[in-house]
């Protein structure tokens, strides 16, 4: 065989392996979609539930029943996406992923560290964090894990406020009477939607109370009194978990993007 024919079957040879390299990377992309949905669980139709309105963006649902969710929220300077795996039920956390973030590096991006993360395992819902109660992007609040919302108490009511929220315990400058006055002034308290006087601890559950009474008579174990969710005057919400230090704005975002996702849980997928 002489030299030419030899080099144009090897040009040959090429021209094929490139083509058929080029089939396969363009088959890989959809398989490797395929493969992460299969690991994720089946895909739920969330069309027509408002899901813009919690900043979800996809859910699946495993053979278990959990559900996986991925919502977005604000962060300090970017956009924080978060993979967050609900039990059945939408009460316990089972994990969280930090999908995407662009904050500063080494202090707002540790919200990507393991120790951040771990937080979120095994906990209930919603989560609090400093200076952050949970709230539903639709305007109700939660007491409690697993408790009604104060909008769904107050379906179909019209409340008038009776007083202004100045004047429970005006003295008391703290971030969290502020925050409760700020709640009670939106309308986003039991309080205020019944027409009454603002009243923090009135405003919390049964539950809630009868924990913060208990922790008051020092009959809490310590990781009683840790996870009990009392604030001061800010209304009690479920699991208080610690934010990264010097990025309150990066913790807020991630925290809110999870709670986010349990909300349309209870509020769409579970109607």
């Amino acid at each position: 065989m002489g030299i030419k024919t030899r080099t144009r079957n090897q040009a040959v040879a090429a021209v094929v392996m490139a083509v058929i390299g080029g089939g396969a990377a363009f088959a890989s992309e959809p398989l490797c979609t395929a493969v992460n949905d299969a690991q994720r669980g089946s895909v739920v139709d969330i069309s027509g539930l408002n899901a813009d309105s919690y900043q979800v963006s996809a859910v699946w649902q495993k053979a278990d029943g959990s559900y996986l969710v991925e919502s977005t929220s604000k962060g300090f300077q970017s956009d924080i996406t978060v993979d967050t795996l609900f039990s059945a039920d939408a009460e316990t956390i089972q994990s969280i992923n930090i999908v995407s973030q662009a904050d500063t590096d080494g202090i707002g991006s540790q919200i990507t560290d393991q120790s951040f993360k771990d937080q979120f395992a095994g906990i209930k819902t919603p989560v609090a964090v400093k200076d952050l109660v949970p709230v539903s992007p639709t305007g109700a609040t939660v007491a409690a894990s697993g408790s009604e919302t104060a909008s769904a108490k107050a379906d179909g009511e019209m409340f008038t406020k009776a007083v202004s929220a100045d004047s429970i315990r005006p003295e008391d400058a703290s971030p969290e009477a502020k925050a409760y006055r700020d709640l009670y002034e939106a309308g986003l308290t039991g309080s205020y939607m019944y027409g009454e006087e603002p009243d923090a601890m009135k405003d919390k559950s049964p539950e809630v109370q009868a924990e913060i009474e208990l922790g008051r008579a020092g009959l809490l174990t310590k990781k009683e009194e840790e996870t009990s969710g009392e604030t001061g005057d800010a209304v009690s919400v479920g699991t208080t978990i610690d934010g990264v230090s010097g990025a309150t704005f990066s913790s807020k975002g991630a925290v809110t993007a999870v709670n986010d996702a349990y909300f349309f849980i209870k509020e769409q997928l579970s109607r």
